[in-house]
């Protein structure tokens, strides 16, 4: 009977969200009757709520050992809890879904499978159960809770304030300290994803200190690790990096294991950020053999994604690409297009790095499919800019500025100022630009500069600058150009980007070219195609390597030119670089022309026109010998090939 009545109580503590309570009560009941298999059951569930992951897995397995000569019904319920609290989520659902037709107004039953559904992504059926219980009992803060955080799941941070601040105010009507933290965590993760890290913070300082009154572990865990991702945001790193490692510290003490996963990633993000990869890596793998050891597929994609990361990072491009494949089988296992379609374009990502820009094109494709397919405009509107910027190296201008103008339409109408629309604006300006179209360009470049300099986002505003530059540069006006590129090289600088670095000091390389002492121009191209090679930006490698040919020719050095000029053409062909392939066309006709060989010059000179011939015909494409560049190359390859 004393066993009887601690189970009674502790369950009731369980079901409202009182598990420090239902944790005494419940051992109590296990201690009063030792083969009570219901009991500890129970205690495993609240074990596992306060991320006490191994003890709540060792209390589920005996509770289903002493349950063998009990009947159905108990035996059923015990399986189910074990199945829950291994993160089993089918065959979870399954028993449970079987439990609610023989009990269909069990709540507990309903506020189990609600917790499912949702941890198995499925959020639609989470919401009906929640409903339902709330229908039975409009003031179930479990159940007003579960609202909140769904609607925070399901991308709609703003509306989930109201649920929220709901059962905050009942929690302290009720007294109920536990779920009062709850809510507070909840608000400052709504106010997270507002970004309103000012507000998010508020609200976990005042989480932590209850459940540090509390004395709940977990719940101190858990609200280092948030508060943390918050710092991080803030710039206050030496905090954050404190409470990573006590987040990490308490959750190896009491045996958390996903949330010691968690935060591993967490902490390898934090490392990953500040460009620390040998400790990112070692965060990654950890937690990755954790979501093994757990059987959670869904956090090892993520573990072998961040991974991939890593690699991608450090130009270890076949490493990444290996990880990403992982991660996207494991995501195509699970059927989650919004998981699927990051895999495919980090896929993209790195087949770009590698220069397999076929390639790249159709996972960019393959992944616009997939944005598409749910209805996520902006995610598809990046992906399209993205796409666009891919046909802009190809030499598919027109192609370039549809895909673009379509991702800028679509921020326009959402209103978006964030770091996204300040990129695709100044982007969609050079796509302009370099379609020979650069007068249409400034009025989208100036509005980019405007929001990089209002985002204080200096890499960003080096990017327009360089943009900005390229219509002078474009026009043969040098001087223009350069004073823009030495702004872009200092924004960058302070930015401390190397990809901004080096495309702007190749900018400025290019316009000193043209006028400075030849062999200085060929050291200094070297130097950026290593760099480039270095940073895995192949496009501009190749770039690097042709305009060090051009200089070697200025410095009448036609046969190293040459040499220079074939090997970077393979390369531009293989990888696909059209305007690249054109200007090499170009040089090696005039650097065979300069050592005589008048009928090799005339081939490279007449697939210099042919190729340009061809590249206007694309619609939106028609202007391009309105830049200085393509127009001197087709006006001299002409009247040397009728020559």
């Amino acid at each position: 009977m004393e066993a009887l009545r601690d189970y009674n109580q502790g369950v009731g503590f369980q079901r409202d969200g009182k598990n420090l309570e239902a944790q005494k009560r419940l051992e109590a009941a296990t201690k009063a009757d030792p083969n009570f298999a219901l009991a500890f059951s129970k205690l495993a569930q609240t074990y596992s709520s306060l991320g006490y992951d191994g003890k709540a897995q060792q209390s589920a397995e005996k509770a289903v050992t002493l349950s063998q000569n009990l009947p159905e019904a108990e035996k059923y319920l015990i399986s189910a809890i074990r199945f829950q609290i291994t993160k089993n989520f089918p065959e979870a659902i399954k028993a449970y879904e079987n439990l609610a037709k023989t009990s269909p107004d069990d709540t507990d039953v309903q506020s189990a499978l609600a917790a499912l559904y949702e941890e198995a992504g499925d959020l639609t059926k989470a919401t009906q159960y929640n409903q339902a219980i709330l229908k039975a009992n409009p003031k179930d803060i479990t159940a007003t809770l579960a609202v909140g955080r769904l609607a925070i799941n399901g991308g709609k941070p703003q509306a989930s304030l109201d649920p929220l601040n709901r059962a905050l105010t009942l929690s302290v009507q009720l007294d109920n300290r536990e779920q009062k933290a709850a809510s507070l965590h909840l608000i400052g993760l709504a106010y997270w994803r507002m970004n309103k890290p000012e507000d998010a913070l508020r609200n976990y300082q005042e989480e932590l200190a209850i459940w540090r009154a509390l004395g709940q572990k977990g719940g101190i865990a858990l609200s280092l690790n948030e508060t943390a991702k918050v710092q991080v945001l803030l710039g206050d790193n030496k905090s954050a990096l404190s409470n990573f490692q006590q987040a990490l510290e308490m959750r190896r003490e009491i045996d958390d294991k996903r949330g010691l996963g968690d935060t591993l990633v967490d902490m390898g993000n934090f490392y990953l950020d500040r460009g620390d990869h040998d400790q990112a890596l070692k965060m990654y793998k950890e937690a990755l053999q954790i979501q093994r050891d757990l059987g959670d597929e869904g956090m090892q994609a993520i573990c072998l994604n961040n991974i991939g990361a890593v690699y991608f990072e450090k130009a270890q491009y076949e490493d990444a690409r290996a990880y990403y494949q992982q991660a996207l089988q494991l995501r195509e296992k699970a059927k989650v297009p919004r998981d699927i379609v990051e895999s495919v374009h980090n896929l993209a990502e790195t087949s770009v790095r590698m220069g397999q820009y076929d390639l790249a094109v159709s996972q960019y494709m393959r992944a616009l499919d997939l944005w598409r397919s749910i209805d996520d405009t902006r995610g598809a509107a990046i992906e399209s800019y993205t796409l666009g910027m891919m046909f802009d190296y190809q030499g598919r201008f027109g192609a370039a500025i549809n895909s673009k103008q379509d991702a800028l339409k679509t921020f326009q109408e959402l209103k978006d100022k964030t770091y996204w629309m300040a990129e695709i604006e100044g982007g969609y300006g050079d796509a302009l630009t370099l379609a020979g179209r650069g007068d249409e360009a400034s009025s989208y470049l100036n509005d980019a500069l405007s929001l990089s300099r209002e985002l204080k986002n200096q890499g960003m505003e080096s990017q327009t600058l360089a943009f900005q530059g390229n219509v002078p540069y474009f026009r043969g006006d040098s001087k223009s150009a350069r004073a823009l590129y030495e702004q872009a090289l200092q924004a960058a600088t302070h930015s401390k980007e190397p990809d901004r670095i080096l495309t702007a000091k190749v900018a400025l390389a290019k316009v000193d070219a043209q006028e400075g002492p030849p062999q200085q121009a060929i050291n200094s191209f070297r130097k950026l195609m290593q760099d480039a090679d270095d940073q895995g930006v192949p496009n501009i490698s190749v770039e690097c390597s042709i305009y060090m040919a051009q200089a070697m020719i200025r410095n009448h050095d036609n046969v190293h030119a040459q040499q220079e000029l074939e090997r970077a053409l393979v390369r531009a062909d293989k990888i696909g670089l059209k305007p690249l392939s054109v200007k090499a066309h170009y040089l090696l006709g005039t650097a065979f022309r300069a050592s005589g060989d008048q009928l090799e010059a005339q081939e490279h000179y007449l697939t210099t026109v042919q190729m340009l011939d061809d590249m206007r015909k694309e619609p939106g494409s028609e202007k391009i010998l309105q830049r200085v560049d393509l127009k001197t190359m087709y006006d001299e390859a002409t009247r040397w090939t009728q020559a």
